[in-house]
């Protein structure tokens, strides 16, 4: 089981010490060092997962830090342009 150790920014209710829940990252996170996946994230958009495995000072095993981002965030929104006259 992974469990949230830090999250920014912080949601309306914490998610700190809660279970980790996108089953379909997590098996890749887990099988892989590190890398750059897409899925579908829990609110059911396109999300960006960069991951990596670190050695713990603090527990035995390996952390997972993961940096995840809708990626309609990554990319400026269009607007619409009038041609020059």
């Amino acid at each position: 089981m992974a469990i949230i150790l830090a999250r920014y920014p912080a949601p309306e209710t914490s998610l700190v010490g809660k279970p980790f829940l996108e089953k379909a990252p997590f098996n890749t996170f887990l099988v892989q060092t590190k890398g750059v996946l897409e899925a579908v994230g829990p609110k059911g958009i396109l999300v960006l997962y960069v991951f990596t495995s670190t050695r713990s000072a603090l527990v035995a095993g390996d952390v997972i830090n993961i940096l995840s981002v809708p990626k309609q965030d990554l990319l400026p929104k269009q607007t619409a342009v009038s041609p020059r006259t």
